[in-house]
């Protein structure tokens, strides 16, 4: 993440620095090894939406950040084709008074994307950007990450520690992971301050939400906006695994809400002490070592320009 420039990360207002068509943007494309098979049929719908495009597949997370830290040099626009894992990697490297992002659809959960028309196809995700506008939308801030969509401890970050050391693609599959993780899933003893309370005591997840979905669907925050200024906290107190369990297929629904042992408040911040460290916290699907007993989300309102095809508002 390149803080340098704070102002590129509180969100002044100001007028959009780049280009409003496609068709005037040199664009940097992005894609996994997982779609490599297309990067020539990418490479010609892009060439003839953006005024110059570069399809690249970096080989490892490292390439990765370098490339996208040196996308600005060059580029007005990054568009990431893939899912938040992907889009999470590549914000922590840009500076967003420099360069702006666009997501297609490409990866697994697409989680943000759901936030704008993405088509079917590839040449439909692709060229959907002929019609696109810019757009203002909010970050997170977790210590020095940032993250665009969801941040976590306890059952998230639990749940991609399981779906790391899974072998099959089945095992892979969040939901799935999700499921086998309730089993053995243990509380945390933890102190959270958020929307002006505190509570405390054993809590088996604590979720910071930008946006309304996370895992591919699950509406965790069926109130959040992704440009409201606002993080959607939800805590989810210790209960019994059969309760857990039977609580799980309304996170689909956004019901889960309403569970007594749910807790879910809009706040600027929210604030977990815990007892022990928890090593790892979950950001838009990706695993991050956290070492310290205090742990702060705070928004950063309109912090990012995002080039899409608004549809959820």
């Amino acid at each position: 993440m390149n803080l340098a420039d704070e102002k590129s990360i509180l969100g002044e207002e100001r007028d959009c620095p780049f280009p409003g068509a496609a068709s005037e943007l040199d664009a940097l494309v992005i894609i996994k090894p997982a779609q490599l098979f297309a990067k020539t049929q990418i490479e010609t719908l892009a060439a003839k939406i953006f005024r110059r495009a570069s399809v690249v597949c970096p080989d490892s997370l490292g390439q990765l950040e370098k490339t996208a830290e040196r996308a600005s040099k060059s580029f007005g626009i990054v568009v990431v084709g893939g899912g938040d894992g992907t889009l999470n990697r590549v914000i922590q490297r840009l500076d967003f008074s420099e360069i702006g992002v666009a997501v297609a659809a490409l990866g697994s959960g697409n989680d943000f994307a759901r936030n704008f028309k993405s088509g079917g196809t590839t040449a439909a995700k692709i060229g959907a950007f002929r019609t696109a506008n810019w757009q203002r939308v909010d970050l997170i801030k977790a210590g020095s990450y940032l993250f665009h969509n969801s941040g976590g401890v306890g059952l998230d970050a639990a749940t991609l520690i399981t779906r790391e050391s899974a072998k099959s693609k089945f095992g892979r599959d969040y939901n799935v992971a999700f499921l086998r993780t309730l089993a053995k899933l243990k509380p945390f003893d933890a102190e959270v301050e958020v929307g002006g309370e505190r509570l405390d005591g054993k809590f088996l997840w604590a979720l910071a939400m930008n946006n309304r979905w996370i895992g591919g669907g699950m509406l965790a925050a069926p109130s959040a906006k992704i440009d409201d200024g606002l993080l959607d906290a939800l805590l989810v107190r210790d209960m019994s695994k059969i309760k857990l369990a039977l609580m799980f297929p309304s996170v689909y629904k956004g019901t889960h809400i309403h569970n007594p042992s749910a807790k879910y408040v809009q706040s600027g911040t929210m604030t977990i002490r815990f007892d022990k460290p928890p090593k790892k916290i979950a950001l838009d699907g990706e695993l991050y070592s956290w070492d310290a007993a205090e742990l702060t989300f705070e928004i950063a309102p309109k912090a990012m320009w995002v080039f899409g095809d608004r549809i959820a508002k």
